[in-house]
């Protein structure tokens, strides 16, 4: 005797088995188990298919809302060029006003970022600080004159090295190129000592350089060299003719070097005749000094008022004060 056990395969349709009547209890349970298995793949398969249709749904919905603003935005634009053609003079006013925000604001903004936000390209630059000095009344500002920085950096012992430089400008002619004027710096040779900025090629200043008499010497800024001298590894050396006189080439600083908000393109020596290490009353030098390890700014600061106060009344009426921002300041 044969039973037969019918099973609906929702893939392939119904299936039909002959088999012997004595195992049908067997197979019975084991068609079943099958049977289940079949059903659980087809509310699988359902939900898969319920699953692509959802999601081709949502594909059509992002493309059409996404056509819907596109097409919005056209509008826009076409509204606002037509009313700017329509009224000539407010459109000039309004981009101009516009262009003079956005290029202030990114000017503010590279300066904040340059002077504050990045950190400085030097060696422990929370040892650097720069001193300036006030008069006894409350002013001054952020300059020395030549016979007090002299004096602070004979005397101070809080600092490895004091340097100074002042801000100038300088005409650049060669044969290669047409003449050209650029921002400069006349920089002691210990600035580079006390910011611990190195030469990319060549060297800095030497401390003979720095006399009166000393040999007409230059460094150039990184972007300079590249810019006018073609990048030449072989620059060292070479004489160029600045403000009418010539100069040797003495060596390259690397790129990033900062210790001022503009950007400057060469450097020659700080030199002081006789009458200028006298000079108490001009000030035009910027003053940026490197704490020794041992010392800290609190010890900085009382050393430099313990000077002044010590120091002869020529020079009583100034005294070390605040600093620009982006170095601490000895007040």
């Amino acid at each position: 005797a044969f039973s037969i056990l019918g099973i609906d395969d929702p893939i392939n349709g119904q299936m039909t088995i002959l088999l012997p009547l004595r195992f049908s209890p067997v197979f019975s349970l084991c068609f079943s188990v099958f049977r289940c298995d079949l059903l659980k793949r087809e509310r699988s398969t359902e939900r898969r298919h319920r699953e692509t249709q959802r999601g081709t749904g949502y594909v059509w919905h992002g493309a059409f809302l996404i056509g819907a603003m596109m097409r919005n935005l056209w509008q826009d634009v076409r509204y606002a060029v037509r009313m700017l053609i329509a009224k000539p003079a407010f459109s000039l006013i309004a981009i101009s006003a516009l262009a003079l925000g956005i290029g202030a604001n990114t000017a503010i903004f590279s300066v904040v970022n340059a002077v504050l936000l990045r950190p400085l390209p030097y060696a422990e630059p929370e040892r650097l600080v720069t001193v300036w000095e006030t008069s006894a009344k409350g002013g001054g500002g952020s300059i020395v004159s030549p016979a007090n920085y002299l004096d602070w950096r004979e005397q101070s012992r809080s600092f490895e090295e004091l340097g100074a430089y002042t801000e100038n400008f300088y005409n650049i002619a060669d044969h290669a190129e047409p003449p050209e004027r650029v921002a400069g710096a006349t920089a002691s040779p210990g600035l580079f000592q006390a910011l611990g900025a190195q030469a990319a090629l060549g060297r800095t200043f030497t401390a003979e350089e720095g006399q009166p008499h000393g040999e007409n010497v230059v460094l150039l800024s990184d972007g300079l060299w590249r810019r006018r001298f073609n990048a030449d590894p072989h620059i060292a050396g070479k004489s160029i003719n600045i403000s009418g006189d010539n100069h040797t080439i003495i060596g390259v600083m690397r790129p990033g070097l900062i210790f001022s908000q503009r950007n400057y393109e060469l450097f020659t020596p700080l030199r002081f005749d006789h009458e200028q290490t006298l000079n108490r009353r001009s000030m035009y030098l910027t003053v940026i000094g490197r704490l020794r390890r041992e010392v800290t700014f609190e010890q900085a600061q009382a050393e430099m008022s313990a000077m002044v106060r010590a120091s002869p009344s020529s020079i009583r009426t100034t005294t070390p004060a605040a600093a620009p921002a982006w170095f601490r300041c000895i007040e």
